[in-house]
């Protein structure tokens, strides 16, 4: 069943399949099941182009079980993947499948019914990194070739590239930009743009303009239940997925 509307936290539902813009400045949260449910977004729509320029992933999760499951894809060429170790992965390729990054975080890192802010910033062929809860916890880059990522496939939320829903969770606040310039997670200055030094999430700003200066091109404030705030165009809903409570 869909979600049902909560006091001021106004949210899209799904008409004729289309996401239906609300604005609302509540931190929301979007649940998936795992059975039906994710969100799409076509290239078209999304507009991330394929670049060999820094990227910066950045969502919250609140997983439900213990399997590897696919949290945020494009296509089957870059996606991330929650292991059922509790490690986080991130896979990205170009566009004839060759594989450009693979970058691990330490294992453990993402507890069951637990949200946790994860964070993936990088340059391929010369920087990766991964914080968790804003704490490094990089574990090893096996792959980081100097290549193009293949962005220009469609984006999900809660499925793989085929689709087909994967993720039993929730998700809040997904990020994806392509900065100018690398995005250091090391400065503190940087990592406070997203969490805080208790753990609690931090307030983008409207188009999620605080982080970099300028709107991202994708940013789902409530994980996908409604539309795409960020520059890109809007996508459709699957399922639907349902209203979460979200981190605090």
């Amino acid at each position: 069943m869909a979600a049902k509307m909560g006091l001021n936290r106004p949210f899209l539902k799904p008409v004729s399949g289309a996401l239906q813009y609300q604005h609302s400045s509540s931190r929301g949260a979007t649940n998936y099941d795992g059975t039906n449910d994710y969100v799409s977004l076509t290239s078209a729509v999304h507009g991330v182009e394929d670049s060999a320029g820094p990227y910066l992933i950045s969502f919250w999760i609140n997983p439900e079980i213990a399997e590897e499951e696919y949290v945020l894809v494009f296509g089957w060429r870059i996606y991330i993947k929650r292991m059922d170790t509790g490690q986080i992965v991130l896979t990205g390729k170009n566009a004839g499948n060759v594989g450009v990054i693979y970058v691990l975080s330490k294992t453990g890192v993402s507890a069951l019914n637990t949200w946790c802010h994860v964070v993936f910033s990088g340059v391929p062929g010369s920087e990766a990194q991964v914080y968790v809860d804003g704490v490094d916890q990089f574990l090893s880059a096996t792959t980081n070739d100097a290549d193009d990522l293949r962005f220009e496939e469609t984006f999900y939320t809660g499925a793989n590239g085929s689709p087909t829903a994967s993720l039993t969770g929730s998700l809040s606040e997904v990020y994806i930009d392509q900065p100018a310039t690398f995005f250091d997670l090391s400065e503190t200055a940087n990592i406070r743009k997203f969490i805080t030094a208790s753990g609690s999430p931090v307030s983008l700003g409207y188009q999620a303009a605080n982080v970099t200066g300028s709107a991202p091109q994708i940013y789902l404030p409530d994980g996908g239940l409604r539309n795409n705030l960020g520059a890109g165009g809007q996508g459709t809903i699957v399922g639907p997925p349902t209203r979460a409570r979200p981190p605090t």
